[in-house]
């Protein structure tokens, strides 16, 4: 069963000293992330928030959670229909990313939020 996660991906530290928020994409023991091209300190992120990672004291914190809720709710709806389709029974992660990649359009709201780099 595919499963995905919003992470902080703590071991690419940017020159300001933040780091870049991605969704994990598990399957079959293998795993690959899409950045979601969203940088942000240690200290501003829930280890377990889910869907809502960002604390609220983080300015714009209310805009970003509601775009990784969305996005994470719905890459989650394609992940079940690719199960009940059987793809992922034998898929490797990379090639559920780029199922998701396909059916997801470029998401661009301001600041560039969300841009997906394939």
């Amino acid at each position: 069963m595919a499963a995905i996660a919003v992470i902080l991906d703590k071991r690419r530290e940017n020159a300001e000293g933040n780091y870049p928020v991605k969704i994990r994409i598990t399957n079959n023991q293998d795993n690959t992330c899409i950045s979601l091209n969203v940088f942000l300190p240690a200290k501003s992120w829930i280890k377990n928030g889910v869907e809502r990672p960002v604390k609220t004291s983080y300015p714009g914190a209310k805009v970003i959670n509601d775009q990784i809720q969305s996005l994470f709710i719905e890459f989650r709806k394609k992940i079940s229909d690719l199960e009940l389709s059987g793809f992922c029974k034998n898929a490797k992660a990379p090639e559920i990313k780029k199922r998701l990649l396909d059916y997801k359009a470029i998401i661009q709201p301001s600041e560039k939020l969300f841009k997906f780099n394939k």
